[in-house]
């Protein structure tokens, strides 16, 4: 695998999970407050079930992308004014290409009481599912500093 491939993937990873820690950071000041502020933040919740005589709200995404990805392709290019060779990597069109999924998914769950304060927040995610709920997240710490 190219070293640029590599790098940027390691980039994404490191960054993706800085903005998780961000998005965990923001989901757990919702505690104690009433649901109605955090379905003004998320949104209509996907779904609402009872467990043991507390509310579980869920909010979810899910999103599958493919991807092309052209195939490199190496050695020499063209001559030279002086009748040599000069060498680099290229993209040739009609070459052929890969494809890959790029699968990402988010699941906030909010537990409220009775009086509909919540009690707990959970998150699960892959790659970059949550990216939506870190936009919205952004307006909500800067009116609850």
């Amino acid at each position: 695998m190219p070293l640029k491939i590599i790098t940027l993937l390691f980039l994404t990873i490191t960054l993706s999970a800085c903005s998780h820690k961000k998005l965990d950071t923001s989901l757990q000041t919702l505690q104690g407050q009433n649901i109605q502020v955090a379905i003004n933040y998320l949104g209509i919740p996907d779904d609402k079930f009872t467990l043991q005589e507390k509310e579980v709200y869920v909010w979810g995404r899910e999103q599958t992308t493919v991807r092309q990805s052209p195939i490199g392709t190496y050695g020499s290019v063209g001559y030279g004014s002086r009748g040599g060779t000069f060498g680099g990597v290229g993209i040739v069109f009609g070459t052929p290409s890969s494809s890959y999924r790029d699968n990402s998914f988010c699941q906030i769950k909010i537990v409220t009481d009775q009086n509909q304060t919540i009690e707990k927040v959970e998150r699960d995610s892959a790659g970059r599912g949550c990216s939506k709920y870190n936009d919205v997240f952004e307006n909500f710490e800067q009116n609850n500093l």
